[in-house]
């Protein structure tokens, strides 16, 4: 996978989830946050998926994996789809 993969094409993970999380929901004052207080407390009622993707990163990539991910469109639909984490 190493020879087709291309450089104009990539995904960002950040190398701690938990620093993360702070930065995507902490908008205000720790004390204010109603949002980051949900997400803490498994309240929050959102698609958690791209903190589940950077965990599998933060894993794979600890374990010396290299990642690669794969990215179609479906030409019925015009959506783009992806795989992540192609080992």
């Amino acid at each position: 996978m190493a020879t087709n993969k291309d450089l104009s094409k990539f995904k960002l993970f950040l190398c701690d989830t938990g620093l993360f999380t702070t930065l995507m929901f902490k908008d205000k004052d720790f004390t204010e946050n109603i949002i980051y207080e949900k997400l803490l407390n498994d309240k929050l009622g959102t698609n958690l998926g791209y903190l589940y993707e950077n965990v599998v990163a933060q894993l794979l990539h600890s374990n010396g994996n290299e990642l690669f991910y794969h990215t179609f469109m479906n030409k019925t639909s015009h959506h783009n789809y992806e795989v992540d984490f192609l080992l």
